[in-house]
């Protein structure tokens, strides 16, 4: 049984990486190519819009999806309830919005603003089935199928962004991708899972709700917390600051939530299904952020040395101002890739209470900290974000080791040492690097990041490979490389099945 487990395991981690490469290079060439098309302000009205709606979404699904995924025992009924109890906070918000949606505009001055939050309320109608559907897979860690939609609908909805910006929809083409994504996701879940909601009920989702109370405050507290800032640099400046702002802190996070976040339902699977196993637990834990710091690391180190260059040459020199704050900010993000798996643990674990009583307190901090920092610019309120993101880490820590996990801080960077030690190495070989670079190809600012990028990484591989040979008894980094065999190994046969019947078809 633990051997069936373990391999599913690792064979979601394989599917949850692959897409997440799709998906990040996806997300990340079509947003050069709208960066380039619209400008900041049409990004940071949208992006005013999302911070609403997107906590308006995570109030809606009040954390029923992760019930479903962390309940022993699950019913139909309860199943089907969750869909209605969903249906029906879907609508109220969609009510609310249409409350809502002028007063905003004038706060956020935009005439478009209205229409926006309109157009993106849409969403809300295909959130009960596509949150319950995904929420049923990841529960049976079916990852593969939830990876393969998600990459079929992030591409039909990208080209569909990208043709609308092409033709001339301005700001509203964004809203319109999100809406296809949805649309195409939800179809591909009805084909997929062929589960459909029976009569209307809501009385069994009762059940659930002792977890899902707490969930819900977990996750609204955590959505607020990562939207807020937008709202007052919004509010405060206008919104081509908080379209630079905005592209600094997503810049900075991607590789951190691209491979980090990407685990979070597997992690939380996994570690639902033995929570009652206190050392099977914590040394799963060590093992995965070890794996996760190892991938997400090098890309960190990469935008530290690099961020203002790769502002300008990706998105052009109207966006160049985001640069500075981009490097601030990647320091926060070493202690994101952290927290997301840690608050993943605490979840699985049910300490979703002291959870949500951290991201309270986070979230109050992160009010007073953006509004006050504000008057001194974006670099000012970066360096904010930054301490936020320490602070977070430190009291999600503490949760776990105060709880019967008892989890140590010189344990988690135990585990994460292999990483920070070839990042070390990477920046050192790094810096000086690009300032030849700067130097000796300075007309030739690609050529400069392509130096850059070959040094730092064959760097940050060769040291890691010297670790592998030294460190023998790190036994996080030792399943590291376990699974970077397997990984290999499986494309091997895949690349050898397709060869051979290649060869055999006529």
């Amino acid at each position: 049984m633990s051997s069936l487990f373990s391999n599913k395991i690792r064979t979601g981690a394989i599917w949850s990486y692959a897409g997440q490469i799709y998906l990040m290079l996806g997300h990340f060439i079509s947003g050069i190519i709208l960066a380039r098309i619209l400008g900041p302000e049409d990004f940071g009205i949208f992006i005013a819009v999302t911070a609403f709606t997107s906590i308006f979404l995570v109030s809606v699904q009040f954390g029923l999806p992760q019930a479903i995924i962390q309940a022993k025992e699950l019913t139909d009924e309860q199943i089907n309830a969750v869909f209605w109890t969903i249906s029906l906070m879907a609508l109220l918000f969609i009510l609310l919005i249409l409350f809502i949606a002028k007063p905003l505009a004038e706060i956020f001055s935009s005439e478009q603003f209205s229409l926006i939050l309109y157009l993106m309320s849409v969403v809300f109608f295909f959130i009960p089935y596509t949150s319950v559907a995904q929420a049923l897979l990841r529960r049976e860690m079916h990852f593969e199928r939830v990876t393969r939609l998600n990459i079929l609908s992030m591409t039909i909805s990208m080209f569909a962004a990208i043709i609308s910006a092409l033709l001339g929809a301005g700001v509203y083409s964004l809203p319109f991708g999100a809406i296809v994504n949805m649309a195409v996701m939800t179809f591909g879940l009805m084909t997929s899972l062929h589960w459909y909601p029976s009569l209307p009920q809501i009385a069994p989702v009762r059940s659930l709700l002792s977890y899902s109370v707490f969930m819900a405050l977990n996750n609204l507290t955590k959505i607020a917390i990562e939207r807020i800032d937008n709202i007052i640099v919004g509010a405060l400046l206008n919104p081509h600051m908080l379209g630079l702002y905005n592209r600094a802190y997503s810049f900075a996070r991607l590789p951190a939530e691209q491979f980090a976040e990407s685990l979070g339902p597997l992690i939380m699977s996994s570690f639902s299904r033995i929570q009652d196993d206190v050392d099977w637990s914590r040394q799963l834990y060590f093992k995965a952020i070890c794996i996760i710091s190892i991938v997400t690391m090098p890309f960190l180190v990469f935008l530290l040395i690099t961020g203002p260059a790769v502002i300008e040459f990706l998105y052009g020199p109207k966006w160049i101002d985001a640069g500075m704050p981009l490097q601030v900010m990647i320091i926060g993000a070493v202690f994101v890739m952290l927290s997301l798996t840690i608050r993943e643990f605490a979840n699985a674990q049910g300490l979703t209470r002291q959870s949500a009583m951290v991201n309270i307190i986070v979230l109050i901090i992160t009010i007073f900290a953006v509004a006050g920092l504000a008057p001194w610019g974006l670099v000012a309120i970066s360096v904010g974000i930054t301490i936020r993101e320490i602070l977070i880490f430190w009291l999600l820590v503490r949760v776990l080791h105060q709880s019967k996990i008892e989890l140590h801080l010189n344990q988690i960077f135990y585990a994460v040492a292999p990483s920070i030690i070839a990042s070390g190495v990477a920046l050192l070989v790094g810096y000086p690097v690009f300032g030849l670079a700067q130097n000796v190809v300075s007309y030739n600012l690609f050529m400069q990041l392509v130096i850059v990028g070959i040094t730092s990484f064959f760097s940050y591989g060769l040291c890691l490979l010297v670790l592998l040979w030294l460190w023998r008894s790190h036994a996080p980094l030792m399943t590291a490389r376990k699974l970077a065999i397997e990984t290999l190994a499986a494309l091997y046969r895949r690349a050898r099945g397709a060869k051979r019947i290649a060869t055999e078809s006529p």
